[in-house]
């Protein structure tokens, strides 16, 4: 079983995620919010529901494909080489995991939690949904960035598998 979600949402990198004291910073607390919304429409809502039910943590693990689409014209530059302007794969992963599957954020006790600028935000939800299984079940990620020719904006396709879980290999 897998689903697959496709975000309008601009790659973030967690370079510009954290201040000096470890909080996360107010461009990041915006990017979560946006990927949290998104997986809160009614459709991707449901596709969270379906493979969180039918994953077993005793039987399972998770197989998850970050796809990063870039307007040809920004993959691209003149030298006809990958821009600099695409983000580095392994930085744009954590912050976009931990909103699919973070149990905290499928709390009423982070959603009361807010304050400032991020209460009015939140204020339309009663609760939020993802995954609710750690990721600490993910036993393969995969990262890939793309030029597309389909959207002027960048945006994110984040698909999910149930795999069997793992066993252990006996040596020789």
């Amino acid at each position: 079983m897998y689903i697959e979600i496709r975000l309008p949402i601009k790659p973030f990198s967690i370079n510009q995620a954290y201040l000096r004291n470890r909080k996360y910073s107010k461009a990041a607390r915006l990017f979560r919010f946006e990927v949290l919304k998104e997986l809160q429409t009614p459709v991707n809502k449901a596709k969270l529901e379906s493979i969180s039910k039918a994953f077993i943590p005793e039987k399972h693990s998770f197989s998850v494909t970050l796809t990063s689409y870039y307007p040809e014209s920004t993959f691209f530059n003149k030298r006809g080489t990958i821009s600099a302007r695409t983000m580095d794969l392994t930085n744009t992963e954590k912050l976009l995991i931990d909103c699919f599957f973070s149990p905290k954020y499928d709390t009423p006790k982070w959603l009361n939690s807010r304050k400032g600028f991020e209460r009015q935000l939140y204020s339309p939800f009663k609760a939020l949904y993802n995954i609710t299984h750690d990721d600490v079940f993910i036993t393969d990620l995969r990262s890939l960035k793309v030029p597309s020719r389909d959207s002027d904006e960048p945006f994110q396709v984040v698909r999910v598998d149930i795999i069997p879980k793992p066993q252990v290999l006996e040596l020789p």
